[in-house]
């Protein structure tokens, strides 16, 4: 695809800024109903207007990650760097998606075993991260299906060969550290096709599903996460499943002096 002009790629930019401004609005005066601030609403009424809600917040989530992505492009990405627990912030993503899987009759599982490590990131980046991981997970899973989040720590001389030679071919390369956060995402949906695999994590492609194209998306949630997994030093891949579905897989250095850098817009990481 050939490269837009600056000046375009501003005004698109700036177009879908604003856009954030009036969706935003929906979602309060819609939540005000919500709520029964206007009188009262039924529990199905309270349902609807909930899925209202979710939908308007995936626009923006869209339109947050084609802005990150061109930031990321340009180099012009403002990050607050700081020692973050990735538990911390996946349990909160489980929550936020839990009454979305309920009303899919989906099973959200979280287990963490690396409460006590660290990794140095931008925390709402990451948090966007995991919601964009869930949230496509959601498009995957067939009803009763499931999506089970693991997170751990493992030591480098520890990995398995599968994952040293995943980790080591995406373009970001393998992160340099002696520890990582491990972190799966691992579904039950559909088998993810070759040549889907090889391009999951390019920008505007969705999976040659019908099913899946018509739950909506733009292709930009997991060319998010690569971008942002790999500003901070990580790196994520897919693989599939042998009973089927699609794993996520996640490693982020864990947090030491070391990963403690200046980042490109000179601001101090922690």
């Amino acid at each position: 695809m050939p490269e837009q002009p600056p000046e375009k790629n501003g005004f698109i930019s700036m177009i879908f800024h604003d856009m954030k401004n009036p969706i935003t609005a929906v979602i309060g005066s819609i939540d005000i109903v919500r709520e029964g601030r206007l009188g009262a609403v039924n529990p199905e009424q309270a349902e609807f207007l909930q899925s209202a809600i979710e939908s308007c917040q995936e626009v923006i989530t869209m339109i947050d990650n084609l802005l990150d992505i061109k930031r990321f492009d340009s180099g012009r990405t403002q990050s607050s760097i700081t020692s973050v627990n990735p538990c911390a912030l996946l349990d909160t993503a489980v929550r936020h998606f839990s009454a979305a899987a309920e009303r899919e009759n989906v099973s959200l599982a979280l287990t963490t075993q690396a409460k006590g490590c660290t990794t140095a990131v931008d925390s709402s980046i990451l948090a966007r991260v995991f919601e964009n991981l869930i949230g496509n997970a959601l498009k995957f899973v067939p009803e009763e299906g499931s999506i089970t989040i693991s997170c751990d720590s493992v030591e480098r001389n520890k990995l398995s060969k599968t994952e040293i030679k995943a980790a080591t071919d995406t373009p970001g390369g393998f992160p340099d550290a002696a520890s990582f956060v491990r972190i799966s995402f691992c579904d039950n949906g559909d088998e993810t096709s070759p040549d889907d695999l090889a391009r999951i994590f390019e920008r505007y492609v969705e999976p040659d599903n019908a099913s899946i194209r018509s739950r909506g998306g733009a292709g930009l949630s997991l060319a998010f996460c690569k971008k942002a997994l790999e500003s901070f030093g990580g790196c994520i891949w897919v693989e599939n499943n042998e009973g089927g579905g699609s794993r996520f897989n996640i490693l982020l250095p864990c947090h030491t002096n070391k990963t403690a850098r200046n980042n490109s817009n000179g601001e101090k990481q922690s």
